[in-house]
């Protein structure tokens, strides 16, 4: 019976639940929420302010505490944690309240300023604002007739990037290609800019001129000056060259991006 009972505790990052198992994942996107995940603004002045908003949607309070941290996107796998990096913002975010509570079922304010110095270089500023539960949560699963129990304190991030100075996004599609290892196309996505961006993308793949499918992907930050590849999931295709084509809407332009290149699927 020993063997088979095993406990675990980890402080878990809504942005890495992916491979967690299905009840542990579950139980943690439905007990906090935040919005808005992604803010890209502009200084007025020096300084900035703006809200998030945090949602108990469990049925015990929460009590939780701001954590903050640096950040960056890689290429393939997104989201990346870093130390710091030279246009952090941490030094220069004010938040309000530290610690709280939310009853069950209801929403908090936590309001949310930057002030920058003038004398520092213009550019675009960063940092991700952690909500920290301070209470464990125990999740209860079996796999393969082994019972675990998984206890957590769940933590979900809101992203900022704030402009000093003049900054606009530059995106556009790279290009389209077959990832061989995940048996699915990718699309790169690129943002030659100096500010970040937000952007959803729908996209459609055509063959003879007649659409084979289509789809939407939402929510794609894309840091300035980076790339990012991002999957599309989509059906068996037969080996072949396709058009794979659409638009870029951004959050913070108001005309779409229309983009048309090539997608060749090998033989496999």
């Amino acid at each position: 019976m020993f063997d088979s009972l095993w406990k675990q505790v980890r402080i878990v990052s809504l942005a890495a639940v992916i491979g967690l198992g299905l009840p542990v994942r579950d139980a943690i996107a439905q007990s906090v929420s935040i919005s808005p995940l992604v803010t890209i603004e502009q200084l007025q002045g020096s300084q900035n302010k703006t809200t998030v908003t945090v949602s108990n949607n469990s049925d015990k309070p929460l009590r939780a505490r701001i954590v903050t941290t640096d950040f960056t996107y890689d290429r393939e796998t997104g989201f990346i944690s870093i130390p710091t990096h030279s246009k952090s913002a941490v030094p220069y975010l004010q938040f309000s309240p530290r610690e709280f509570v939310v009853p069950p079922g209801v929403s908090r304010t936590v309001r949310v300023g930057f002030t920058i110095p003038p004398s520092l270089p213009d550019g675009e500023y960063s940092v991700a604002l952690y909500i920290e539960g301070l209470q464990e949560q125990k999740i209860t699963q079996t796999v393969g007739g082994q019972q675990s129990i998984t206890t957590l304190r769940p933590r979900i991030a809101s992203i900022f990037f704030v402009n000093k100075g003049v900054g606009n996004s530059k995106i556009s599609v790279a290009s389209a290609q077959w990832n061989n290892a995940s048996k699915e196309p990718v699309v790169i996505l690129n943002n030659q800019g100096t500010a970040s961006a937000y952007p959803n993308l729908n996209w459609k793949i055509s063959k003879g001129g007649s659409a084979v499918t289509e789809g939407k992907l939402e929510g794609i930050v894309l840091v300035a000056g980076k790339e990012r590849s991002m999957p599309i999931k989509i059906s068996a295709l037969s080996p072949g060259s396709y058009l794979f084509s659409g638009e870029i809407i951004s959050r913070s332009a108001g005309t779409p991006v229309k983009f048309e290149t090539q997608l060749i699927i090998p033989d496999r």
